[in-house]
C-alpha cells in the first residue's frame, strides 16, 4: 500500500507541486490548471537528468541515485506547499475585496458546453485506455523491461550490459539510460517484483492521460483560452488517433500501440511540450502580457 502511494505521488502528485511552484516563482496568479502536471513531469526528468550528472558520486547505485532525487522532491513539495499557502491566503483576500466592488457574472451556456465536452472527451480517453489493453503489438525498437529489469536487478546502472546480459569489460562502451528509463525504474523501484504490469499496464494509462493534459493545454493557447474551444481541440487529436494508430510514427501509434518505449516519450511528450512553448510564445506575442488562459 505505502509503495502505491509513493507510485501516485511521483506521478501525480509531485508534478502537480512541481508545476504549480515553477508558475508561483514566475509570479502567476495561483489557480489550479491542468498543465501544472505535465509541466511537473518536465521538471521532474529535468531534476532527475541533473541527478544522474552527480551518479558518479553514488557509483549509479539505484538506491543511491534514488535517495538524491528524494531529497531534491521532498524539498520542491515543501516549498511549493508553503508558497501555496502563502498565496491562497493573499488570493482569498483579493477574492473577497473583487465580490464586494462587483458581483461576478457567469456565462452558464459556455460552462455547460464545457461540461458535455468534457465527458466526452474523458470518454474517447476511456475508450483509447480500454482499447490499447487489446492492441498493444510487439515494438521492434522495445528494450524497456530489458533495460529496467536490468537496473533493478544489479541495483546499479553500469553493472552489467542489458544487452548481453553480461559484466562490462574494460574499455567497452556502456550503455547510457535516457533519464526516461531511469524515471521507470525508479518507479519499478518501488513497485518490486512488479515489472511487466508497470510499463505495459500503469505507465501507458499515465502517458496517455499526461499526452491529452497537453493538448488540451495547446488548444487554450490556440483558440484564445476558451475552455469548450480546448475541448473540441482534444476530441479532435482522440479522434485521430484512434482512426491513426495502425499507422507508422504517428502520435496515435505511439500512444495506443507501445506506449511505454522511449520513442512515445520523445513523440508524444517531448515534441508537444516544444509546439507548446512555441505556442505559448506567440501568442504572448499577438495577444499581450494581459492574455490569461483557462486551462
Amino acid at each position: 500500500m505505502m509503495n502505491m502511494i509513493k507510485i501516485a505521488y511521483y506521478l501525480f502528485l509531485y508534478p502537480v507541486l512541481a508545476g504549480c511552484f515553477a508558475e508561483l516563482l514566475l509570479r502567476q496568479p495561483l489557480k489550479m490548471r491542468t498543465r501544472y502536471w505535465w509541466e511537473g513531469v518536465l521538471w521532474e526528468f529535468a531534476s532527475l537528468w541533473g541527478v544522474l550528472c552527480l551518479g558518479k558520486l553514488v557509483r549509479w547505485e539505484l538506491a543511491g541515485v534514488y535517495g538524491i532525487y528524494r531529497v531534491v522532491s521532498l524539498a520542491v513539495t515543501i516549498l511549493a506547499i508553503g508558497w501555496i499557502v502563502k498565496a491562497g491566503i493573499q488570493g482569498g483576500k483579493q477574492k473577497r475585496q473583487k465580490k464586494e466592488t462587483a458581483p461576478m457574472e457567469r456565462d452558464w451556456k459556455a460552462i455547460t458546453a464545457a461540461v458535455l465536452l468534457a465527458f466526452i472527451f474523458i470518454g474517447l480517453i476511456g475508450l483509447q485506455i480500454s482499447k490499447n489493453g487489446t492492441i498493444q503489438e510487439k515494438y521492434n525498437g522495445d528494450r524497456m523491461a530489458i533495460y529496467i529489469n536490468t537496473i533493478l536487478e544489479d541495483g546499479n546502472l553500469r553493472a552489467t550490459n542489458p544487452m548481453t546480459g553480461l559484466p562490462y569489460y574494460e574499455g567497452q562502451a556502456i550503455v547510457r539510460y535516457p533519464v526516461y528509463t531511469v524515471f521507470y525504474a525508479l518507479i519499478g523501484y518501488l513497485f518490486p517484483g512488479n515489472t511487466l504490469s508497470l510499463v505495459y499496464k500503469i505507465i501507458p494509462v499515465w502517458l496517455l492521460c499526461l499526452f491529452y493534459s497537453m493538448q488540451y493545454g495547446i488548444g487554450l493557447e490556440l483558440l484564445g483560452g476558451k475552455k469548450w474551444k480546448g475541448l473540441l481541440y482534444g476530441i479532435a487529436v482522440c479522434v485521430l488517433n484512434i482512426f491513426g494508430a495502425a499507422k507508422q510514427w504517428i502520435w496515435g501509434s505511439f500512444l495506443m500501440l507501445y506506449p511505454w518505449t522511449n520513442d512515445s516519450i520523445r513523440v508524444c511528450i517531448m515534441i508537444p511540450a516544444v509546439i507548446w512553448l512555441l505556442v505559448k510564445f506567440v501568442a504572448a506575442v499577438m495577444r499581450g502580457a494581459e492574455h490569461e488562459r483557462a486551462d
